[in-house]
């Protein structure tokens, strides 16, 4: 389904479960990987740093994915979320989400060129890819 290859999608998955955000098994009878739970678990940090940086980041992607749909104010979200990330770090993460279809934006108050548009709300906005998370067992 995705253009990589097999060792790619090997190496994904491993880290993905070691950030504690997959959980699956391979499942001989349907020959593919199924799911077995939804909730993060505990990761399991390595001691080189830069790899605990990346799993980090794995993590806090797959968590904003999952829960900041919710929030009234994501930047107020996501600094009560991760107080010690700088700003510059929030914006590489929502520019990283906006790149696989989860866009976060704010509509001003005003916008001369949507004035016209009875439809327009000033505020956050959430545009998630619809089905993401239909995951059936």
């Amino acid at each position: 389904m995705l253009p990589v290859s097999q060792k790619t999608a090997y190496r994904d998955i491993r880290l993905l479960k070691q950030a504690g955000v997959l959980q699956i098994r391979y499942s001989k009878s349907r020959e593919a990987f199924v799911p077995t739970g939804l909730a993060f678990t505990e990761p399991e940090w390595p001691e080189n740093q830069t790899q605990k940086r990346y799993l980090e980041k794995i993590r806090r992607l797959c968590t904003l994915m999952v829960q900041i749909e919710g929030a009234e104010d994501p930047i107020a979200w996501y600094r009560t979320q991760y107080p010690g990330l700088s700003d510059r770090t929030r914006q590489r993460d929502f520019k990283e989400l906006d790149k696989i279809g989860y866009q976060i934006g704010y509509n001003p108050l005003r916008n001369p060129d949507r004035d016209w548009d009875p439809h327009y709300e000033p505020g956050w906005y959430y545009e998630f890819p619809s089905g993401a998370y239909d995951i059936t067992f």
